[in-house]
């Protein structure tokens, strides 16, 4: 059913995507998209230059560089930024935008009316010619700020979110009940298990990377948001019993849930889309 959706270079075999139309389902279409959008931002835009088609290497080696020497870092950086004029790298940052915003688009390909898609892809293609912007500015700055998708990458993995699901408070921050007044406490009832700093612990799969300046003190410019085990672990219960459901349901010749979960994805991505904006 997902077709290219599911099996994106970025997210194929490492999300489970139900075919129901549950909030958790939901929660996993929204997560898939993002964690697309940002890989390919990453992989097209989040670049130290553009003055090679392939700087992988070189992104590696500054990253080493800051890591020993940030001024020297600074200084390469800025000798390799001014070998293109300003027009040329104006041109690259948009060809790389494009890059990112066809690949996005691509992977949603007739998971949507032909309003909703083109709608759609107006804002991905603006979402992602805004992100370059920005990055232009963060690539002449003194200190080198990279994306960051793994999460044994940063020292603790406070530096991470969990993007909360339909229906789920935002994780609180340690001791945030604690302080809380005795009525408030009691108001509230018992601290759920899984918030706070177990949920920020239990963090599995990435899904927006967080931007680090690179460097032996590891600082955080944005925080990256994650799913928890316990997200995916319930993601996947409820896809075998989509599975289940619909091997008897084949037996008996009805309509099996791929097809229902199909008929209403794109209306459902969307309301569910705008209900899960990522914190700031």
């Amino acid at each position: 059913m997902w077709g290219k959706f599911g099996d994106h270079w970025a997210v194929i075999d490492k999300f489970p995507l139900p075919l129901d139309n549950t909030p958790t389902a939901t929660h996993m279409r929204v997560a898939v998209f993002l964690a697309i959008l940002s890989s390919t931002l990453e992989r097209y835009v989040f670049l130290p230059t553009y003055i090679l088609e392939n700087v992988d290497e070189l992104s590696q080696f500054l990253h080493s560089l800051a890591g020993r020497d940030q001024k020297l870092e600074a200084h390469l950086r800025s000798v390799l930024l001014r070998a293109q004029s300003e027009t040329e790298q104006n041109i690259e940052a948009r060809a790389c935008a494009k890059q990112a915003s066809d690949d996005v688009i691509l992977s949603i390909e007739g998971l949507f009316s032909e309003q909703e898609q083109a709608k759609l892809c107006s804002d991905i293609q603006m979402f992602c010619s805004q992100a370059s912007d920005e990055w232009q500015i963060m690539q002449t700055l003194d200190r080198l700020v990279t994306p960051i998708s793994d999460l044994y990458t940063l020292p603790t993995l406070q530096h991470w979110k969990i993007l909360s699901g339909f229906g789920e408070s935002a994780p609180q921050e340690a001791g945030s009940q604690e302080q809380q007044s005795g009525s408030e406490a009691a108001a509230r009832g018992p601290k759920r298990k899984g918030t706070g700093a177990d949920q920020i612990a239990s963090a599995e799969r990435v899904v927006w990377p967080s931007l680090g300046i690179a460097g032996p003190t590891n600082e955080i410019v944005m925080f990256g948001y994650a799913l928890s085990d316990s997200q995916l672990r319930t993601a996947k219960a409820e896809k075998a019993k989509n599975i289940h459901r619909d091997a008897r349901s084949r037996q008996r010749g009805a309509p099996s849930t791929e097809h229902a979960g199909s008929a209403r994805f794109g209306a459902v991505f969307r309301r569910g889309s705008g209900r899960s904006r990522r914190d700031g």
